[in-house]
């Protein structure tokens, strides 16, 4: 008898000693869930989007793209920069101002860059004639996706720079602090 109310005594310490159900804990970690969800997206792009750093991406992005384009039409193209504009651009190298008006405003779109307002192009720098500072600066993209070694100097409102380089070849395009690139 006395296993009896031994046991009988544990029984009823268990069901004095109450927790959360299963189903309790369940909503709540749905719950947190749920508002994590909501709002991560919007603290991330507060806090670590970098106005520069992205700007940069963009600009490795369209010099990619016309590269990628010469190569895929077999034609050559010219990138446009300019700096008084704050604005990048492509075109193939032979295209007329009214071959260009005729093309739908979906591609136009797509073969132009704005920077914002608060990123702008600082310098330009080609391996053959040094640093230009000058309204617009041409590169010509061969068939092949080649083009001339240079860099472009990218600068935000807090004087903070980063320097896309590219590389005469289809070697990756670097994003670097330092401006002119150094020799290799």
């Amino acid at each position: 008898m006395s296993n009896r109310s031994i046991y009988h005594r544990s029984y009823e310490h268990i069901q004095e000693t109450r927790g959360f159900t299963l189903l309790e804990l369940i909503v709540v970690c749905a719950l947190i869930g749920i508002m994590l969800t909501i709002s991560v997206p919007s603290f991330r792009s507060a806090f670590f989007t970098n106005p520069l750093k992205s700007t940069a991406r963009q600009v490795v992005g369209i010099i990619n793209e016309v590269r990628q384009t010469a190569v895929r039409n077999q034609e050559p193209y010219n990138l446009h920069i300019s700096q008084l504009e704050n604005r990048i651009w492509y075109e193939k190298a032979e295209e007329k101002k009214e071959d260009a008006l005729e093309d739908d405003s979906d591609t136009l779109k797509k073969r132009e860059l704005q920077l914002p307002d608060t990123v702008t192009l600082s310098r330009v720098w080609l391996q053959s004639s040094g640093v230009l500072s000058e309204d617009k600066t041409t590169f010509w993209i061969s068939k092949k996706g080649y083009m001339e070694q240079a860099a472009i100097q990218l600068l935000d409102d807090s004087d903070n720079s980063l320097s896309v380089q590219l590389n005469p070849f289809t070697d990756p395009i670097a994003v670097t602090d330092e401006f002119p690139p150094s020799s290799p």
